[in-house]
């Protein structure tokens, strides 16, 4: 008998400024780089409340988990046995959770995203109930082209790229495995790659072969 399984989508809405970048240093005359949340910090921020929900003692659990960890070995060379040092701390990180009274349902959580939502007009102002309150947005895929220097706005006609066909040749192009194919826009325009979102549902048409609407 398979466990039962149960998704639920969380829209979240920031109360104050929220900044997160990448790992390069700060310094003067340096690029920063500002990004949604990773998949790990949203997924430890989520765990975390679900902990807080039921009344974890984290300062417990970190003393106990820093105790695990100091007794643990690592390997002679950690870069040949990195996966199985890493499993290890999984392994202590879990040992711990469980020792401070975590569920077990905690360790069968999985999480999925971030990604940005549109919130539909009808609800503006509210805060959204179901799926069908918001469009998940996702970056457009490589896939999708456009003629430079123009906008959606512009009434700029979209271009998907497919592969060529085979009795099509690239110079100089050789795949890297047997029976790929290089994609590929036969066009006399000027293109580039469009930059922006798509809803699931344009998601859905590009996959199926379609070029989703503006």
């Amino acid at each position: 008998m398979s466990a039962q399984v149960s998704c639920v989508g969380l829209f979240l809405e920031p109360l104050d400024t929220l900044f997160f970048r990448d790992g390069r240093p700060m310094f003067i005359g340096g690029r920063g780089y500002t990004m949604l949340p990773t998949p790990q910090t949203l997924s430890g921020a989520v765990r975390h409340a679900l902990l807080h929900q039921v009344g974890y003692d984290f300062a417990w659990a970190r003393e106990r988990h820093q105790r695990f960890i100091q007794q643990a070995v690592p390997p002679e060379d950690i870069r040949t046995n990195r996966q199985a040092w890493e499993d290890t701390l999984k392994r202590l990180w879990e040992e711990a959770l469980k020792a401070g009274g975590a569920p077990d349902w905690i360790f069968s959580v999985s999480v999925r995203g971030p990604w940005f939502a549109r919130v539909h007009e009808r609800i503006k102002g509210n805060a959204p109930q179901t799926a069908a309150d918001v469009d998940v947005l996702v970056p457009v895929p490589a896939l999708l082209y456009g003629e430079k220097k123009k906008s959606l706005q512009q009434g700029e006609k979209l271009r998907l790229a497919r592969p060529l066909p085979r009795e099509v040749s690239v110079p100089g192009w050789r795949p890297h495995a047997e029976g790929m194919r290089p994609v590929w826009v036969i066009s006399r325009e000027d293109l580039e790659p469009v930059s922006g979102f798509v809803t699931l549902e344009g998601l859905g048409k590009l996959l199926r072969g379609g070029i989703p609407g503006r």
